[in-house]
């Protein structure tokens, strides 16, 4: 990796991958049709019925079957769709995991799992290299404490990164997130595999009597939007060089030639604990004669280039305790650890002994969270793909649309007057071309005072207020202070012309 510039990573999914929202879909909140499941607005639903006191009462009960809702009043699903995607296997869920998405709607891998997931392979590394008294009396540390749970790392954090998050040597690595579009969705079903003994798994069946059954039908499907497998995106990484040779800095965060070169050789680190990662799950499959799973591992594993031209994260749900951890507590502390915490069941001799895995055609298919990402290094193509097998040619973005991007996924007029202020002289052709016609009903009338304080040039007012002029219109119910705002906007706009 190149220091200290932003540089454009091709990202990859080998499998499914769901960040998740922290939100679940209920059935008041999408129906389906054929191979699609459509999410609706509510807003537009709401709207459409306002005149009516019987259907709000109805749809407010909360126990109403939507799609016979809809055809009793007769509302399309798709003059009130928010957005769709594809079920594949046709699955008609009561809920749904939500994926995180932008402020514009689009789901995305956020920068912080993408650097989770890198601190992990860092964690794995340093803690290789590291004196087993020092490991080992940071776990008896723990053990010894009264610390909750949810706190457990915090000396091994400060131990090995810094000792707090402003003297953490790992912000000298900047992640963007990585957006992708509607299109890249899909309805993934997933089952939980329990091993029931050293030798053999089943299947979970929650709820209050929960139990592994053999037979994966009898299983608690769970039901989430995904990312889909062989999706791509691009994204940006930046390793800020003066952090680790400045010698204030160098001080200061504690920093050595041992983490800059963590760094610098990031790819290889990553493929070297993704290769332990997939062994070790290749053991665990093999124990429990899980031979599905054993196959895809087996065939992943030829996957991870020798040239480190690319690397393999894991990352998102499914993850499970090694793709947190890195695993690199041995069994004796272990023990320690799962009896102080209350982790897994009591007297189990393998930990953790279940894993998330996503199903296609009623089969068991792969795990979750798998990313291959690799460094762009062709300049800006207009050229259009051809071919079935030929993936797009990805774009090398400018600091100028990097930081509209940024202002895009998370449209504020606080962000906006950032955006603008970032704006350079030499940008102006750039600028010109820039559309904010997706933005529309996010950009409004709230973001024009931001913009009429912002200090710039008055070509670039001029610019930034016809491009305004297109998402925002006047309304009737306005006051005379929003349309004076409006009347400024069109007045810019046409200045000189």
């Amino acid at each position: 990796m190149t220091e200290n510039k932003n540089n454009n990573y091709r990202y990859t999914l080998k499998t499914p991958v769901h960040v998740g929202s922290g939100e679940k879909l209920g059935r008041t909140d999408f129906v389906f049709d054929k191979n699609r499941c459509i999410v609706i607005d509510i807003d537009s639903l709401l709207d459409k019925i306002k005149d009516s006191k019987y259907a709000i009462n109805e749809f407010s009960d909360g126990n109403v079957r939507l799609s016979d809702f809809l055809k009793q009043h007769k509302i399309s699903a798709a003059s009130i769709q928010k957005y769709s995607i594809s079920n594949p296997d046709k699955f008609n869920p009561g809920t749904i995991q939500e994926v995180i998405k932008t402020g514009v709607g689009n789901p995305l891998i956020p920068g912080s799992s993408i650097k989770g997931a890198i601190r992990t392979v860092i964690l794995w590394h340093l803690v290789s290299a590291a004196d087993e008294k020092v490991i080992s009396d940071l776990i008896d540390g723990i053990v010894k404490s009264n610390v909750e749970k949810g706190q457990a790392d915090g000396d091994i954090d400060r131990h090995f990164f810094g000792c707090d998050p402003n003297h953490d040597f790992l912000r000298g690595l900047q992640l963007g997130d990585v957006e992708f579009e509607i299109s890249d969705l899909t309805l993934v079903e997933s089952k939980v595999l329990n091993l029931t003994d050293e030798r053999s798994f089943g299947w979970k069946k929650m709820g209050k009597n929960d139990f592994a059954s053999p037979n994966h039908k009898k299983a608690t499907p769970i039901f989430s939007e995904a990312l889909k497998k062989g999706a791509l995106s691009n994204g940006r990484v930046k390793i800020d060089e003066f952090l680790f040779d400045g010698p204030v800095c160098r001080q200061e965060l504690k920093t050595s030639d041992e983490k800059k070169s963590l760094l610098s050789r990031l790819p290889e680190k990553c493929n070297e604990f993704a290769k332990d990662l997939i062994d070790s799950e290749i053991a665990f499959y093999k124990s429990c004669k899980m031979e599905d799973m054993v196959k895809f591992y087996t065939d992943f594993r030829n996957e991870i280039p020798e040239d480190n031209d690319a690397f393999l994260l894991h990352l998102g749900w499914g993850s499970g305790w090694r793709g947190m951890t890195g695993n690199w507590i041995d069994k004796k502390k272990i023990k320690q650890i799962r009896k102080k915490f209350r982790l897994g069941k009591s007297g189990f001799p393998v930990f953790p002994k279940t894993r998330k895995i996503a199903f296609r055609n009623g089969s068991p298919v792969s795990p979750f969270g798998w990313v291959k990402i690799e460094k762009v290094l062709t300049e800006r193509s207009t050229a259009k793909p051809s071919g079935k097998n030929l993936k797009p040619e990805p774009v090398i973005q400018s600091e100028l649309v990097e930081h509209f991007e940024e202002f895009r996924l998370k449209p504020s007029p606080e962000n906006f007057k950032e955006f603008i202020g970032k704006i350079k002289p030499e940008d102006i052709n750039e600028l010109k071309d820039l559309s904010f016609k997706k933005m529309e009903g996010l950009i409004n009338i709230g973001f024009i005072t931001p913009f009429l304080e912002c200090e710039v040039s008055e070509e670039v007012k001029k610019i930034i207020a016809a491009k305004l002029l297109e998402v925002i219109k006047m309304r009737k119910n306005w006051n005379s202070q929003k349309v004076d705002k409006y009347h400024k906007l069109v007045n810019m706009a046409s200045k000189n012309k």
